[in-house]
């Protein structure tokens, strides 16, 4: 018999939002919903830090990495990153995050078959100082 696995836990994937901001178009627009989600009805509410701390009760998670939530495109790229840093996170939730910054450095000219993106990881360790790392990589134009 197997048993259950009751260790610490570092949940490393999970998003928040605040509708109220205006910021999450894909979930408040039916136009701009991912398709491949299906019926997103059921996320057209906030979900923050203490919709998390609800969803978790008590499983022992001493952390989480937050998860870029689509934040608007036309908006700068790195205001997800900084609404989210202005939030309360106890329990070392969302101590890591993620972004992705469309646009933060310059596109190839047209000419080129690749768009450069930027992939912005904004993170907060687990037990000491703030860091930022930008890193670029080459990705489909589309």
């Amino acid at each position: 018999m197997t048993s259950r696995y009751h260790g610490p836990i570092i949940d490393a994937h999970h998003h928040l939002w605040d509708l109220s901001l205006g910021r999450h178009p894909w979930i408040t627009s039916a136009d701009s919903a991912i398709k491949a989600l299906g019926d997103i009805g059921y996320l057209r509410r906030d979900y923050l830090v203490a919709d998390y701390l609800a969803d978790i009760g008590h499983e022992p998670v001493e952390g989480s990495v937050y998860v870029e939530a689509a934040w608007d495109r036309t908006r700068p790229p790195l205001e997800e990153i900084a609404w989210l840093e202005g939030l309360a996170r106890p329990r070392q939730i969302a101590a890591r995050s993620t972004g992705s910054a469309a646009s933060l450095i310059s596109k190839a000219p047209a000419s080129a078959a690749i768009c450069r993106t930027a992939a912005v990881s904004a993170s907060t360790s687990m037990a000491g100082p703030s860091s930022s790392t930008i890193r670029t990589a080459p990705a489909p134009c589309g």
